[in-house]
This record gives C-alpha cells, structure tokens and sequence, in this order.
C-alpha cells in the first residue's frame, strides 16, 4: 500500500485550520464576522471584474482594495490559493485519462507549444480553450504535414487541408473524420456555445489521434 497521503489532501487540511483559526479568533465578535462575510461578496466581485467585464461598482471595488496593496495582495493570494487547491483533484483525474502520442518524427515547436497548451488548458478545466488549442495544433501538424509531403496545402482552410490530405491518400478515412470532428468542434465553441469536459476530453483525444498518424513515420 502506497504510505503518503495526498498532498492535495495535505494543502485541503492547511486551509481548513487557517478557517478554523480565524474563526476561532472572531468566535466572540458577531459584528466582525459579518462584516467579514460581507467583505468576502465584495472581494470576489473585485476579482471576477478582471477575469472580464466590469460594472462601474466593481470599478470602485477595485480602485479602493487597490490603494492598499498588502491588502489587494492578500486578497488575490487568497482567493487563487483556495481556488487551485479546491480544482486539483479535478485536474488530476483529468490528467490520468491522458495518453501518450509517441513521435517518430519530431513536429516543430509551434505544433508541440499548441498541443502542450491544448493538454493543459483541458487539464486545468479550460474547456473552450483547450478545443480551440487542439484545433491550432491539428492545423498547424497538418501544415507540416502537408509541407512536407506535396510541399503544398497551408493556403486551404482546415476541411480543405484534411480533405487534400485524404485525397492524397496521405491520411485514411478515419483518421480524416477525426480532423473533421476536431474541426467541428472549434466551430461550435467559436460561434455557438461553451463546451463541456466531455467535448474538451474527446476533442483532445482525436487532435493527438491525427497527430500521431501524421508524425508516427
């Protein structure tokens, strides 16, 4: 049996008794406590502002933690502290349903960045991110690819790409379906709605199936 405990276990345990502490300390203080549960809606709200758009409320939020900045410093450490600590499971058991796209030819550096990212983005829970990096590294194989077998092809959009390849039996049928799913699936977080994990999951999936085909040999 393995003997360590989780370390994300370990950091959960950290932030309960840093909970615990303060509650412990404000136990005795009703006033306080609310004013701190009432600090925390205006914390939050500060800091989804900057994760996009803003009202002219959470402006002022920001303006005013922001001319203290130990304070705003705090703040923000301890928001994506619990935040990070709260989504490693998630982010872990995403993990582990990855595998391998072994190389038998090593793709270039803007192939292997998108891919990487593409993983990433799907592993910390960035669904729509991860499908629009997965369809930038299948095109971006598919370029090479092309490049380098009938030194023609990176002026085509995408479905042209993959069906050029298929035409020239450079890839089979289902390998082609595959890059027409990816493709699909960029289109629809790209201009219809936000994707879920399982669309984010199969999307990578079938990116890393082309890539291995097209770089296997």
């Amino acid at each position: 049996m393995f003997p360590f405990e989780f370390l994300s276990d370990d950091l959960d345990i950290c932030i309960d008794s840093h909970d615990f502490s303060l509650k412990t300390m404000l136990k005795d203080n009703q006033d306080e406590r609310q004013m701190l549960a009432s600090a925390w809606k205006r914390f939050k709200l500060a800091i989804s502002s900057l994760e996009g758009f803003s009202d002219k409320l959470a402006a002022e939020l920001v303006a005013s933690f922001q001319d203290d900045p130990e304070l705003w410093d705090w703040i923000i450490d301890d928001h994506y502290s619990r935040e990070v600590v709260a989504n490693i499971r998630g982010m872990v058991n995403r993990f582990l349903k990855l595998s391998q796209v072994p190389a038998g030819i090593i793709p270039s550096s803007e192939v292997t960045i998108y891919l990487r990212e593409a993983t990433r983005c799907y592993a910390y829970g960035f669904s729509q991110a991860s499908i629009a990096l997965a369809r930038a590294a299948l095109e971006a194989g598919l370029n090479e690819y092309l490049r380098r077998k009938v030194k023609a092809g990176v002026a085509l959009k995408l479905m042209e790409k993959i069906k050029a390849a298929e035409r020239f039996k450079l890839i089979d049928r289902s390998c082609a379906a595959l890059a027409e799913d990816v493709s699909k699936a960029a289109g629809m977080v790209l201009h219809q709605k936000p994707a879920s994990d399982s669309l984010a999951f199969d999307t990578l999936s079938r990116t890393r199936g082309v890539l291995l085909a097209l770089y296997e040999n």
